[in-house]
């Protein structure tokens, strides 16, 4: 059973741990507990809110982050976006899960150029 809106942190919390999405870090530390509950619940609205309008497309570069681990969300999300990427798709996988560790999220920026275009395909 996936989370719902309505789901109280609690919940929220402990579903993010039975699913592996919370290691001991994020758990020993308020702040970070706080900022990981604030981000599932943008993406379950993002979830529940997104509707897809037949023939849409994005006509700029476009470029996808996924956890090779991920298990929440489906696995052919990357290939679903390149199907509406008319101005370059790249899609790259990083180490780890939904949530990414403090590792990943400091080598983001060099992953994302700025204002670099993507290449089409």
């Amino acid at each position: 059973m996936f989370p719902a809106q309505q789901d109280t942190d609690e919940q929220l919390v402990a579903w993010m741990r039975t699913n592996g999405l919370l290691p001991g870090y994020v758990l020993d530390d308020p702040e970070l507990s706080e900022m990981a509950l604030e981000l599932m619940r943008a993406d379950i609205r993002v979830r529940d809110t997104f509707g897809y309008t037949e023939g849409a497309t994005v006509d700029v570069p476009l470029e996808v982050l996924t956890g090779a681990g991920d298990e929440v969300i489906v696995p052919d999300a990357a290939e679903q976006w390149r199907s509406l990427a008319r101005g370059g798709y790249r899609h790259v996988e990083l180490p780890g899960g939904h949530f990414y560790t403090p590792e990943i999220w400091r080598t983001l920026p060099t992953r994302i150029p700025a204002l670099t275009p993507v290449p089409a395909g």
